[in-house]
């Protein structure tokens, strides 16, 4: 199995108490191993490879007791999955590829005050996965769309040296796994 990973940075300060930053990255996976059936016949040789890209934009700044934090995130994601009997590795018990592409933002905000400090935060966050099952194998190639609002708010408190006291509050929605959507 072999996976490849490369990414690139840059960050810039724009002053004492701004910066801003861009993260492109991308990596490739492809590779397989074999797996018992657990029963008396032949073991199962499972084929796996993906290739997943994204930009990470996000920008700092801090005014006295404020600080604010901003960015968006897109990505894009395919993976192939193919399983055969073994020892006959020509023919596939089946093969399948599901691509998966995102974008996100987000601010956040914190504001000191003493001992105690509140923030907010919220991110937007859109995802679309698409299937291409193997043909023939009875399922339609589908394509799903979510969107989410994941809001949170909380309180980080220095109660004492050496105790600090935290609370938050949100809501998080995600998209299901692979296995949620075809179980």
């Amino acid at each position: 199995y072999r996976e490849s990973f490369a990414t690139l940075n840059w960050t810039r300060h724009l002053a004492a108490d701004a910066s801003a930053g861009l993260t492109a990255y991308g990596f490739r996976t492809n590779g397989f191993y074999d797996y018992p059936s657990g029963t008396d016949a032949r073991a199962l040789r499972y084929r796996s490879a993906s290739k997943w890209g994204g930009l990470v934009a996000a920008a700092h700044a801090e005014r006295g007791r404020l600080a604010v934090d901003a960015g968006a995130h897109a990505s894009t994601y395919a993976k192939d999955h193919a399983f055969d009997d073994r020892p006959d590795l020509e023919y596939p018990g089946y093969r399948n590829t599901g691509h998966k592409s995102e974008a996100s933002a987000f601010a956040k905000g914190r504001l000191t005050l003493g001992a105690a400090s509140l923030f907010a935060d919220l991110q937007a966050r859109t995802v679309r996965f698409r299937y291409t099952p193997t043909a023939g194998y009875g399922l339609d190639e589908a394509s799903q769309r979510w969107s989410f609002v994941n809001p949170k708010v909380g309180v980080t408190l220095r109660a004492a040296p050496g105790l600090t006291v935290y609370a938050s509050y949100g809501a998080t929605g995600r998209e299901p796994t692979r296995g949620d959507l075809f179980a």
